[in-house]
């Protein structure tokens, strides 16, 4: 990744998480009005700006780069399928519910975690 896309992904995530306190903070304040609603959404916006800046990473990187990501997005699609769905059937023996929204942070983290390992394979 070039310092550019890096550093555009970096704010988008201080912005995420800006939002995540403002709507956090706000959220209470505005309970059953529209604005609730704005501000339940609000970290969706630089969520969905960081997915376009990391797309646009990617697509511009050459082939051997696009494909050690792309076998590190995969590492990270089979772990994380593979950890909801085995928390999916421990929630049936009494495990607490996974919510839903740890799996996008969760894909995010296995896909840094595999991303040295398939570093690794190529040097």
């Amino acid at each position: 990744m070039d310092k550019k896309t890096g550093w555009k992904f970096g704010l988008s995530m201080v912005a995420y998480t800006a939002s995540i306190f403002l709507m956090a903070s706000m959220r209470q304040e505005y309970q059953g009005s529209q604005m609730y609603w704005g501000l339940t959404i609000l970290p969706m916006v630089p969520t969905a700006y960081a997915g376009v800046v990391i797309f646009k990473g990617v697509m511009a990187m050459d082939e051997l780069m696009r494909r050690i990501h792309i076998e590190a997005i995969v590492f990270s699609a089979f772990v994380t399928g593979f950890v909801t769905f085995s928390w999916s059937l421990m929630s049936n023996a009494g495990l607490p519910e996974l919510p839903a929204i740890v799996v996008l942070p969760m894909l995010i983290a296995f896909w840094g975690i595999g991303l040295p390992l398939r570093i690794n394979k190529y040097k």
